[in-house]
């Protein structure tokens, strides 16, 4: 016997059965009476018990879809519009990532502030007024939303109005006002000498290699995260790693919404009903498909390290899930980025090395300043590595590397031209130098350990 409970207001938008472990589950989605999409799952034992109530929600609910249907159009809502755009357009244009992006905007910052608008009475000022609670709504960790994000929101909403206009549900776009300006970009980067010092006093063997292959490759966390061991090539001299994919934690929302083009591999959860599932996927542009050539200690390192895999395989046999991936936990299910970064914020905290805080994808950015100033500004001989899809996007994200190039030239021209010696005294390099020496503790005490004799032999 079946009881139906109608908790929900609006109407569903889709529903599924799915077999799982031996369990049938009914899979859907609907608007509550806020205007914010859910989704639900309600398992049985018996199949023929999830069909009947798939057909009691189908049943049910649309009949009050088609009553909202048949409403003359000039009632829908912003929020049911946005909804329905999502459904419609999100299948042939976006990736994975960008779909749960979108549907964080709508959650936490369209639908609250424009949902309940009538579509069709939707001005240019209410955009504008939107934009400004924007500028001061605070997130949870008490910071203002960034000019970034409201830029993004900016260019969703654009996007959405005009696709209104070409369904002819509105004459013209309420979204005219100019795209907010984003924030610049705020990097923290190392320089080799902290990550030769981070090398030597990592211990968590995970993090140790992942954090020299990012740095030493430029890779984004997902990258270096989802290599298997077939993308690592330790064959001659010239070893290299393939990057062909990436690792991410989506929504099954998304995953049943969207195109599987992109997917590579859906990894296995061990959790049951959970809302999102790790995947491998395919890079975003063709550009950052590339082979990397990695230098011999890492070389030794990953020889090192695939021993040990191979190791931790035969010790948990049958128990042991193989995906070859080079990253796992000990059970040989996947490491996530989350987890990785987390390894790296701990280090960070604990190492009392005193370097900045950095992310762990500002190892990427460190490792693309370092090799920028390596080759001269060669931007495409970084642009092989990097994976970014043009030379300029590269310069003009690590344009600071331009601005030292153009200092060194303005000093030589200045020497050259006024036939004088415009480098710094020797008493101001002495002065920069002992305020390095002085903001690096680290440094400061192996120092003094020279000039006092002082050897460690542990």
């Amino acid at each position: 016997m079946i009881i139906y409970i109608n908790y929900f207001t609006e109407s569903v938008i889709m529903a599924t059965i799915i077999n799982k472990n031996g369990r049938y589950s009914v899979v859907f989605y609907y608007t509550n009476e806020f205007g914010v999409r859910k989704q639900k799952w309600k398992s049985f034992k018996l199949k023929k018990d999830a069909i009947v109530y798939k057909k009691l929600i189908e049943t049910d609910n649309n009949s009050e879809t088609n009553k909202k249907t048949n409403k003359n159009s000039h009632n829908k809502t912003v929020a049911e519009y946005l909804y329905e755009w999502i459904d419609v357009y999100s299948k042939s244009n976006w990736q994975f990532s960008q779909y749960m992006s979108v549907q964080l905007l709508m959650k936490n910052h369209i639908i609250p502030n424009i949902g309940k608008l009538e579509l069709q009475k939707v001005t240019p000022l209410d955009i504008e007024k939107f934009y400004n609670k924007l500028r001061i709504t605070k997130k949870k960790d008490g910071n203002y939303l960034s000019p970034t994000t409201i830029r993004y929101i900016h260019n969703t909403i654009k996007v959405a109005f005009r696709k209104a206009v070409e369904w002819e549900l509105i004459q013209k776009s309420p979204v005219i006002c100019a795209a907010p300006k984003a924030a610049g970009p705020k990097i923290t980067i190392w320089s080799p000498y902290m990550f030769r010092s981070a090398l030597e006093n990592i211990s968590h063997k995970q993090l140790h290699l992942a954090v020299h292959i990012a740095f030493i490759c430029s890779l984004r966390p997902g990258e270096v995260l989802a290599l298997k061991w077939d993308d690592i090539i330790l064959d001659n001299n010239n070893n290299y790693i393939i990057i062909n994919k990436t690792i991410q934690r989506v929504s099954k929302e998304a995953l049943n919404l969207l195109s599987y083009k992109e997917l590579v591999y859906i990894f296995p959860n061990p959790i049951e009903h959970t809302s999102s599932s790790l995947i491998l996927k395919t890079p975003k542009t063709k550009s950052s498909i590339r082979k990397v050539f990695i230098t011999p200690p890492l070389s030794a390192e990953l020889k090192a390290f695939r021993e040990k895999h191979f190791e931790a395989k035969e010790y948990y046999g049958s128990n042991y899930n193989e995906n070859n991936m080079v990253f796992s936990q000990n059970n040989g299910l996947p490491v996530e980025v989350n987890l990785c970064t987390k390894w790296f914020r701990k280090w960070q905290m604990k190492s009392n090395l005193g370097f900045p805080t950095i992310t762990f994808h500002e190892i990427r950015h460190s490792s693309s300043t370092y090799k920028l100033r390596a080759s001269g500004g060669d931007a495409k001989s970084v642009q092989g590595d990097t994976g970014h899809a043009k030379a300029d996007t590269l310069l003009n994200t690590y344009s600071h590397i331009q601005d030292e190039q153009r200092i060194k030239l303005t000093k030589t021209i200045a020497k050259d031209f006024y036939k004088q010696d415009y480098e710094e005294t020797t008493q101001q390099k002495c002065n920069e130098l002992f305020k390095t020496i002085n903001g690096n503790p680290q440094l400061k005490n192996e120092l003094l350990k020279r000039l006092l004799g002082i050897v460690d032999y542990n």
